[in-house]
């Protein structure tokens, strides 16, 4: 028995985005060795010999392959190299292909070529892991129906927020006249941002409420034409900011706003931005969808409103701008959560649990530390 395992984050050399940094960060809180095995190469065959290269001298260190996320192109040479040196190798799907690019963004057409292609990368990485993480329950059903895929293969991890970066503000300010109501994140369809901006210019006249709008698209730009062509008097409109500064913004605002888009996705996803709000101890309305009712509360950890309503956002906005003590607590009890369940900390010892349950069978009884010799069923 070793001491510790060691994870290989395995794929394109994409260890700053959110999903990869909070599961290193929170395996080495949880006293796990990281090695990366990465290559961006864009020919497959160049990158499957760099790949294979570069994991060479880490084969018998390795106790499983972890192919990060973007890694649905990466599972075939993942899967070859865990049959060869006897690694289990785990698929952080994070998303369907298929789904992103036929529903959400309409890149392509149902039926066409490119959406058959999508979902045959889907189905073929996921039959080749030996087990797939996703965000949510309800995103492993559409994953098990679409793909004809067993249960027993997947697990829930939730996507989380990093508490490494978002913080909450040293005093709350729950009494001050203004309101702050922010909005932030990529724009597309699942987010429905557009929806935000019309609610802001609806609500212009309540001068006390202040709406803080971030992000930008490079393919949906709904959002931004309404921001431009409705202009709320209340609305501030930054296109992009440095994760810093984003983190310091969310924690300054009074209420979060969650995603609402009208896509079958956003009814199956956790984004990020919800983390951030449960991190930043910043009260947060949430979409009324399965995926936020497998982990949050309406009137306890958060606001519960109907995706993609204009009307009914307006009215809950209103209601928690008037009711300062429902933001507190909601604000509170949704950090309490965050820091029981949801930390880098706390979704990296889940991941673990879920490598020591399903890949490497290792008994409970054997410790938190103890993980069997990386290289046992080795071919080579």
């Amino acid at each position: 028995m070793t001491k510790s395992i060691t994870v290989c984050f395995f794929g394109y050399p994409n260890q700053s985005y959110s999903r990869n940094h909070i599961l290193i960060d929170g395996l080495h809180q949880n006293g796990a060795r990281i090695v990366s095995c990465t290559d961006s190469s864009g020919l497959f065959f160049v990158r499957f010999w760099r790949l294979f290269k570069t994991f060479w001298p880490l084969r018998r260190q390795v106790n499983v392959i972890f192919v990060q996320f973007p890694g649905h192109l990466n599972m075939p040479i993942a899967w070859l190299l865990g049959k060869l040196f006897g690694q289990p190798v785990i698929f952080d799907a994070f998303v369907s292909l298929y789904d992103t690019y036929v529903f959400d963004r309409r890149i392509a057409g149902q039926g066409s070529l490119k959406a058959k292609f999508y979902w045959w990368v889907d189905k073929l990485a996921c039959h080749l892991a030996d087990h797939i993480t996703l965000d949510t329950h309800a995103h492993i059903r559409y994953f098990v129906r679409t793909f004809k895929l067993p249960r027993t293969k997947f697990s829930r991890l939730p996507v989380g927020g990093d508490d490494s970066v978002f913080k909450p503000r040293s005093v709350i300010h729950h009494l001050k006249s203004n309101v702050i109501i922010e909005f932030h994140g990529m724009f597309t369809r699942l987010h429905g941002a557009e929806v935000f901006v019309k609610v802001a210019k609806k609500l212009e006249n309540h001068k006390h409420l202040q709406f803080w709008l971030i992000g930008d698209s490079w393919n949906y730009r709904l959002p931004i034409k309404f921001y431009f062509k409705l202009r709320p008097k209340t609305m501030t409109y930054w296109p992009k900011l440095p994760v810093g500064q984003l983190a310091r913004q969310v924690a300054q605002a009074d209420i979060s706003i969650a995603h609402l888009g009208p896509t079958q996705k956003a009814r199956m996803v956790l984004t990020n931005k919800m983390f951030h709000a449960l991190a930043s101890r910043v009260a947060l309305i949430a979409g009324d969808n399965p995926a936020t009712k497998e982990f949050l509360i309406d009137r306890q950890n958060c606001l519960f409103v109907n995706m993609y309503d204009e009307a009914d956002l307006s009215q809950k906005i209103l209601y928690l701008s008037r009711h300062p003590q429902l933001r507190r607590t909601l604000a509170l009890n949704g950090y309490n959560l965050h820091q029981q369940k949801f930390t880098n900390q706390k979704l990296a010892l889940e991941l673990l649990q879920i490598i020591r349950k399903h890949l490497l069978h290792v008994s409970p009884f054997d410790g938190p530390n103890s993980w069997p010799h990386p290289h046992k069923k080795s071919i080579l």
